[in-house]
């Protein structure tokens, strides 16, 4: 659902994002959140469990256009909260929440970047191999397309607790895997090229899904 949202969109003026967001989140919030169903799959997942008390200390905002939003909340380690709204920004217009973490990060210069960039470069491929172990992941955004794909081109605005602003450019794609005899819930890899003021970086996160009843907020 977020691919279609996401290939319309930016260009608009963006109105002030609400103090508190959908589901409690809010920057300055702690969130309890339940990780027994992931420590149970903790063998066969790439993803490192946080702690099961997170902080969040700045919030990302992208505003998809008609109604709908990517809402992020990140802790000082970089966990991410991701809330994708469709119609409003209400806890009624939550669709998906992903939880990720940081896994690496990659900072090519010069001709290097044509690894990852560009008309078959690593961001666009059909999968994505991970450098440490060669896990597999497959692409879920343009999955039906055949060989490279132009990745998703968005602007996240990131308010951060002492009130300053940055403006972060990506180019992304999302893969992810099936957890192998899981109990039905795959892990996401979400690959990005981030561009700010002072550079431009590959990053790579990885991701499960959450039900709202898996956290709270304290």
């Amino acid at each position: 659902m977020i691919l279609n949202l996401l290939k319309s969109l930016f260009g608009t003026s963006e109105p002030a994002a609400p103090q508190t967001g959908p589901l409690g989140l809010r920057i300055g919030a702690a969130v309890e959140v339940d990780t027994l169903r992931f420590r149970m799959m903790a063998d066969q997942l790439k993803f490192e469990l946080p702690g099961d008390t997170l902080f969040i200390s700045a919030k990302g905002r992208v505003d998809l256009g008609d109604g709908s939003f990517v809402h992020r909340y990140y802790t000082d380690a970089n966990t991410m909260f991701q809330i994708l709204c469709v119609g409003g920004e209400s806890d009624t217009h939550v669709k998906e929440v992903t939880l990720y973490v940081p896994y690496t990060s990659y900072y090519p210069e010069g001709g290097a970047w044509q690894e990852w960039e560009g008309r078959g470069g690593r961001l666009g491929l059909p999968s994505f191999k991970a450098d440490d172990d060669g896990t597999f992941y497959e692409r879920i955004w343009f999955a039906e397309e055949p060989g490279w794909t132009a990745p998703v081109r968005f602007q996240e605005r990131v308010l951060d607790g002492d009130g300053s602003v940055t403006v972060i450019g990506q180019d992304v794609m999302l893969y992810g895997r099936q957890i192998p005899n899981g109990p039905g819930f795959g892990e996401y890899l979400l690959l990005a090229i981030e561009e700010r003021d002072d550079g431009r970086s590959v990053e790579v996160m990885l991701g499960v899904d959450l039900d709202p009843g898996m956290f709270k907020i304290i």
